[in-house]
Parts: C-alpha cells; structure tokens; sequence
C-alpha cells in the first residue's frame, strides 16, 4: 500500500470539505522540530490559514494562502503521528503509524465552527484584492491584487502607516500639501504617501524623498517616471545640508540613522512643518554619553545599555519638541515581531511656545551626563 499516496488524497478531501480548523501532535520524528501545530481558518481582507508551530522554547507563525494549502500540508501532516481535523462537513481524528499506516475515525454532522476572525473589523487603507500600481510595480501584490504571501508583514506596515497619515491630515488644512522625506531609502512607505494623498484623498501633492544612496535615487525616480507620479520627486543629499525655500507642511523621517533624525528635526521646526513624523534609529549619541551610577548593575550589559539609552534619546527628543510649539507623543510604529526600531515620535505645532526646554529636562540631562544633539541644533 502507498501510503503517501493515501495521505495525499486524504489531504485533498480535507480541502474541499474546507478545513476550518486543525491540530497536529506526537512527532513521529525525533529529529523533527515541532511538538505541535495548530492550523486557523483566518477570515482577514481575504481566506488564508495561519501555522502556529510550537518547539518547547518557541511558538512559530505562518500564513498561508488558500492555493499554497495543500502542499503546505503535504510537507507538515506526515511528520505527525495524530492529526485532528475538522472541516465544514465532518470531525476526524487520524492516526499515522510510525511506518505510515493511516488510520481514521470520523465523527459526521459536526456543528459548524465560525472562522477565526482576525481583525476582521479593520479595514485596511489599502485592501487586499485591488491592484495597486506602485505594488504591483514592486512585487509586493500580483496584477489581481493579492498581496503576496512573503510581503504580507511589509503590506501590513504600510497600511499602518497610512493610518498615521490618514490621522494626521486633518492638521494640515491644504489641499495642495508640500512634504519632505528624510533618509527614503527604498521608499515603499514614500510611494504608498503619494498614492494615498493623490489617488485616493485627490490631493494636489509636492513630495521630495532625500537619501545619500545615488543609485537607489536613480532606481526611485526612474519608478516615479514610469508611474507618472509627477508631484514626487528624488533627491541624492545630506539631511544637514538640506534646505528648502517654500513652506512645508510635513516632514517624515523614518529609520534616519543617529543624529540624521536630530538634523531631520531641526529642520522641521526651522520650516515651522505642521506636522512630524519620526522614527529614529541607531541611537549612538547617549550610549556613549550615559551614566546611570544607580543602575550600574544594569548597565554593563550592553544590549540593555543600548534599550536605555534609545529610550532615554526619544524621550527628550519628544520633550525639545514640546518645548519650541509641539503637541508630541511617542508610539508603537509597527508591532515589536517586526523590528526593534518601533517607535515613532509625533509632533503637531501649535501656537504654544516655551523660551527653554522644562525644569524636568535639564534635571535629566544634569543627573545622567547627557547633551543631545538635538538641544544644541534648536538653540544654537
């Protein structure tokens, strides 16, 4: 008896009766890797089932998209001595002998089981299932639309941070905005800008990404030609030696490297922007600069050095900004599985102005040595 040929053929019955939910245990392998799989019909933008695999240390995430199922289940069901499946039409319990014998029970007439919703209530700024040119471009959707299954985490970040933009426009009463992205790099977020305000919002927009790379700008502007997004623009230059003659309303510095966002800051404040959007990175500036006597114990350990001293950095960058006219908050950019570099700091200019930073301030730059760029760039 051919008993792949029999899991096989099994698998494809699960698929049509539509699986709605699954559990794999006991490896037969004491090589194999994971102790147990969970299998979620997930209703999101669109039908894909999520993998959570478990060793004893670490749970491990998957999705996978309706037309990848079946060999996605080819390659995991075999490794497992029991598999608990249920579909729309019935209930099995499988057990797989350890020279592959399959034997099944199955329990029909089961109630059926809702899908696992997965924030099915949001609604993306950009659905999943509509082409979007600059994605499609990028190879991030198919030409239908569908997000592909290894960009899936990149469209996510995207539409979340369009949520910031969508958020943040109503400080921005133009319909004509002017907008500087510091540091693009290779402008997924830049693009997804544009597109948003332009395509969707009917804005009348001028957008310039900067970064040092000039063969990434080249490939950045050779895309927007081919687009004909004619209002965004690239630009091969130093943040710090930037300047711009015409009012901006909006500056965007995203990942800018060490004291590239200090500078990405002084010169939003200089331009009187409405609003900033920064998410800083590499924070070098006080790792070499902090002393914390009371925290020694913590602090010589570098990777724990470093988390402080990002936090530290961010927290009184937010505080400057407070200080020359900013409503400023700082928030969670994209979730911490993503990258560690996940906050973002927002400002909003009012009419408010301090002539100095707050009492609360200086009392913590005094008490852990610290002088940030950024105070010296403000008020120079």
């Amino acid at each position: 008896m051919d008993n792949s040929y029999e899991l096989e053929k099994l698998i494809k019955t699960l698929i049509i009766e539509e699986i709605v939910k699954g559990t794999l245990s006991q490896p037969r392998y004491k090589t194999y890797k994971y102790n147990k799989t969970y299998i979620h019909y997930v209703e999101e933008d669109k039908i894909f089932y999520q993998f959570e695999s478990f060793t004893d240390e670490q749970a491990f995430h998957k999705n996978i998209e309706y037309k990848e199922l079946e060999e996605s289940l080819l390659d995991i069901c075999g490794n497992y001595k029991q598999l608990h499946i249920q579909t729309k039409m019935a209930e099995r319990i499988i057990r797989i002998s350890n020279k592959g014998k399959i034997h099944i029970t199955i329990k029909q007439g089961i109630k059926p089981v809702a899908a696992r919703q997965h924030n099915i209530q949001k609604q993306h700024i950009l659905p999943s299932g509509e082409p979007v040119d600059f994605l499609v471009y990028l190879g991030i959707m198919d030409k239908q639309g569908n997000v592909k299954h290894k960009w899936y985490d990149k469209f996510k970040q995207i539409n979340r941070y369009l949520e910031f933009i969508e958020d943040s426009l109503k400080h921005i009463n133009t319909q004509e905005p002017t907008i500087i992205d510091f540091g693009c790099g290779k402008s997924y977020l830049t693009f997804a800008l544009y597109y948003y305000l332009v395509k969707m919002k009917g804005l009348k927009v001028k957008i310039i990404g900067l970064d040092l790379k000039k063969t990434v700008i080249a490939n950045l502007q050779k895309l927007t030609n081919e687009l004909d997004y004619n209002g965004l623009e690239f630009r091969v230059g130093d943040i710090s030696m930037f300047d711009y003659d015409k009012p901006i309303d909006m500056v965007i510095s995203l990942h800018a490297c060490n004291l590239a966002t200090d500078y990405a800051l002084e010169k939003a404040v200089k331009w009187k922007a409405k609003v900033i959007m920064a998410v800083p990175c590499c924070h070098k500036e006080f790792n070499k600069q902090i002393n914390i006597k009371p925290m020694k114990a913590v602090m010589k350990h570098n990777a724990l050095k470093e988390r402080i001293a990002a936090l530290m950095t961010d927290g009184l960058r937010a505080e400057l900004l407070e200080a020359v006219g900013y409503d400023t908050t700082v928030m969670e950019f994209v979730d911490m599985n993503h990258t560690p570099k996940n906050l973002m700091i927002r400002g909003v200019l009012t009419d408010r102005l301090r002539s100095k930073p707050s009492d609360e301030y200086y009392q913590c730059t005094r008490e852990y040595n610290l002088e940030p760029t950024l105070e010296k760039l403000l008020y120079k």
